[in-house]
């Protein structure tokens, strides 16, 4: 299968939430290269896939405004009472309707999936004991968005970054979803299920055997030597707990270095 645009690169963000700045960095250099106008589709998780969404609209200078307006608070709105999990996704929801300026339904030069974990309800009790039984309780969907409206992207895009405990799950269409990156942190598999030969990843980890471990699940024990993989790997380490840290110096420095790694790793992307 080929892909269905003249452009021949896809591109996968992964999840990792307050260090999705990291991407905005990248994305920058990719304008720069001229390898932006070459993706022909984006499959994004979590902060992943907010970050696509602004891709596919363009709009580079408004995405960098809304990462450096953005604060540790922010993460962390307590929810009412009423609510089982621990904080509420208002501001993230507020963070995403700014980064829809731009949608509207009609076509774009760039699909876009956004990668969401369905839930079981009849087995869900048990994830409340046993976290590790997750790739038991959910299964990765990957929902091509650009013919849905502002409203049903927001929601999926809530779902996506929707931590099981963290935040609340949300249900569309008779179905309860929560953040994509549960079983799948790298969602490569609707770009290869679309013929892509080439194929930019963007990881929120340094390159170490847990993050090897997490491409390889995402792969689903498949090989592909038909295909080139070019991953951009952090070249500083970036903990687990950064996932929950941010403010304006540290988005700024995760955007350099997104930008000088995606420089310095992406050396041999041919056009």
């Amino acid at each position: 299968m080929a892909p269905t645009t003249s452009r021949p690169i896809g591109l996968v963000l992964c999840g990792g939430g307050a260090k999705g700045a990291y991407q905005m960095g990248v994305w920058k250099y990719l304008l720069e290269a001229g390898i932006y106008d070459q993706i022909g589709a984006i499959s994004g998780v979590s902060v992943g896939a907010l970050n696509g969404v602004m891709m596919v609209q363009d709009i580079y200078e408004q995405a960098v405004d809304i990462w450096k307006s953005f604060r540790q608070q922010d993460l962390f709105v307590k929810a009412n009472e009423e609510d089982p999990s621990l904080f509420s996704q208002e501001r993230i929801y507020a963070w995403i309707q700014q980064g829809l300026v731009k949608w509207d339904v009609v076509d774009k030069p760039i699909e876009m999936y956004v990668c969401v974990s369905a839930k079981s309800p009849s087995l869900w009790p048990l994830m409340q004991k046993n976290f590790r039984a997750r790739e038991l309780l959910f299964e990765s969907e990957y929902i091509c968005v650009n013919s849905f409206d502002k409203k049903e992207v927001s929601r999926l895009l809530l779902a996506s970054s929707a931590i099981p405990g963290i935040y609340p799950s949300h249900t569309i269409h008779g179905k309860e979803y929560v953040d994509g990156g549960v079983i799948d942190n790298s969602p490569v598999l609707p770009l290869l299920d679309s013929g892509y030969k080439k194929i930019i990843v963007v990881h929120l980890q340094e390159n170490n055997e847990e993050e090897q471990a997490k491409w390889e699940k995402s792969l689903k024990g498949q090989s592909y030597p038909d295909v080139t993989f070019y991953h951009v790997y952090p070249s500083e380490p970036i903990t687990f707990f950064d996932t929950y840290l941010i403010n304006k110096v540290l988005t700024l420095g995760r955007m350099g270095l997104g930008y000088e790694d995606a420089q310095n790793q992406l050396k041999e992307l041919s056009l």
